[in-house]
């Protein structure tokens, strides 16, 4: 009977495996807790967000404050799916948020003058002249 040759690959399959184990990185915090100077601020900021999810029917947002390099609040509020609640670090499928960031993009060029509205598209190739 033949017996089939070790290969490098079966060997490495198991140690990368535990590599990976190994090297997970840490859960990023479910919520970081505002200083006290900023305890009204978040009040009145949490109220207004879960008026306008109530208002707009959004099952879940998450948001954080940043000052300078700083997180100084960071929260989840609504599910972001049934029975499992938002928190800072729920991860959020892109959607069409993409479309918004390229249509301020164009518009800061119009701005600039570097770009016209009303030139073809066709007139710009897709890679630098």
């Amino acid at each position: 009977m033949l017996r089939p040759p070790r290969t490098k690959t079966r060997l490495l399959i198991p140690l990368a495996l535990a590599f990976a184990a190994c090297s997970s990185q840490p859960e990023p915090p479910a919520s970081i807790l505002p200083p006290a100077a900023l305890e009204p601020v978040i009040e009145k900021l949490s109220a207004f967000i879960k008026h306008e999810m109530e208002s707009k029917r959004l099952s879940a947002l998450s948001i954080a404050l940043v000052d300078d390099k700083q997180t100084v609040w960071a929260a989840g509020f609504g599910e972001a799916r049934p029975g499992v609640p938002a928190d800072a670090a729920t991860i959020y499928r892109v959607g069409s948020l993409s479309k918004l960031f390229t249509d301020l993009a164009v518009m800061q060029l119009v701005e600039r003058g570097t770009l016209s509205l009303d030139e073809p598209v066709t007139t710009r190739p897709p890679w630098p002249g």
